[in-house]
């Protein structure tokens, strides 16, 4: 159980790095 959670939140938190650098290198699709 902790374990799914714990994924779940890396992977949201990845996502919003993600968009982040987008933002920061001005690429947007």
């Amino acid at each position: 159980g902790k374990r799914k959670r714990l994924l779940g939140y890396l992977q949201q938190t990845d996502l919003q790095k993600y968009r982040e650098l987008i933002d920061k290198l001005g690429i947007r699709k």
